[in-house]
């Protein structure tokens, strides 16, 4: 080894370290936070399903407060928001006729959905980047009868 070509050298690795690695570091935190708030939107979903789920499966489509529970239940994100499942009747046309004694033009039979939702707000903890918290939500609709 040349003496000569090694003099002056010696600190180069941990001047370039010292010159990437905020930007390493920087991308890092971006992909774990993105990957958190994907994970988040997964769960909320999953949430969602269960509660659509349960009014399908237990033919309580009318229990709120069960399907709340089984939405709840099946996520673990705190502050997560359900709002009142909403009931509508459709014919096979898509045509939207009253639950109640309604008829379908087409002659077939008038079918209950209903719509399952929930919202969750993701604060990223990369606050010098985005401060504004974002809402993540899912919708499930599914016939009833």
């Amino acid at each position: 080894m040349n003496i000569r070509t090694s003099i002056g050298k010696s600190g180069n690795a941990a001047v370039e370290f010292a010159l990437i690695s905020p930007i390493f570091i920087t991308l890092l935190m971006g992909t774990v936070d993105y990957g958190l708030e994907i994970y988040y939107d997964a769960q909320l979903h999953g949430a969602v399903r269960a509660g659509a789920q349960y009014a399908t499966g237990t033919g309580e489509a009318a229990n709120y407060t069960g399907i709340t529970a089984a939405i709840q239940g099946n996520s673990s994100l705190a502050g997560l928001v359900v709002p009142t499942p909403v009931s509508s009747c459709l014919c096979a046309n898509g045509g939207t006729v009253a639950c109640t004694g309604g008829t379908c033009t087409d002659g077939s039979k008038v079918g209950t959905y209903l719509t399952v939702s929930a919202t969750y707000t993701y604060t990223s903890f990369l606050t010098f980047f985005s401060s504004a918290p974002r809402t993540l939500s899912a919708s499930v609709t599914v016939r009833t009868s």
